[in-house]
């Protein structure tokens, strides 16, 4: 997401899945290559070309909706986490960083205090926000962190029928995790049926 803008989505997943919108960056004078259009202070440390949640969630949106362009004109990412989180280690050159999501940080979050808390307040006034200005059908919780935090939120909101907790897809079987996903949305009526039976 930092070398792109779109989470779950890395440089090669933008050029070979939304060409349309990689040739609208590039004629925009943005950069299509390593680091991508990351801020200058996050570049040292973004240098894997290849984010594997990217697999997965780009065959389930073609299983949904045939392309991924076709499906983002009707789903939408929102990421509940209102900071990028890079862990850096070691000093000067020989620094590296690696991306964290929440559920990496719940003991250094326990341990400082409240700011587990107010993080969490944070995700679900973006919770909140996303809901207001998309008005959406459904929501995917992607993880267990994220179904903990936004969970009732989104219940209370759109119905437990419409809140679906799925696995997060950075370790999952692609095939597994993206059939199972349509089939299941299929199933509650938030995706066409041909979802179910693949494409």
């Amino acid at each position: 997401m930092a070398q792109t803008g779109v989470p779950f989505t890395d440089l090669k997943r933008l050029a070979s899945d939304l060409p349309r919108l990689a040739r609208a960056l590039a004629a925009a004078g943005e950069r299509l290559a390593l680091p991508g259009l990351a801020p200058p202070e996050l570049r040292p440390f973004l240098t894997r070309t290849f984010e594997s949640s990217s697999v997965r969630v780009y065959r389930f949106l073609a299983r949904a909706y045939g392309t991924a362009e076709e499906a983002l004109r009707r789903i939408v990412f929102v990421n509940p986490c209102p900071l990028l989180l890079i862990e850096v280690e070691g000093r000067g050159t020989a620094a590296r960083g690696a991306n964290r999501t929440p559920a990496d940080l719940g003991k250094a979050l326990r341990d400082a205090g409240s700011l587990r808390e107010r993080f969490d307040a944070a995700r679900v006034v973006v919770a909140r926000r996303a809901l207001e200005l998309l008005a959406p059908r459904g929501a995917v919780l992607l993880g267990r962190d994220v179904a903990k935090v936004l969970g009732p939120t989104l219940e209370e909101r759109l119905g437990a029928a419409a809140t679906l907790e799925w696995e997060h897809p950075a370790r999952a079987v692609p095939e597994t995790w993206s059939r199972g996903l349509a089939r299941e949305l299929a199933r509650r009526g938030l995706l066409p049926r041909a979802a179910a039976a693949g494409r």
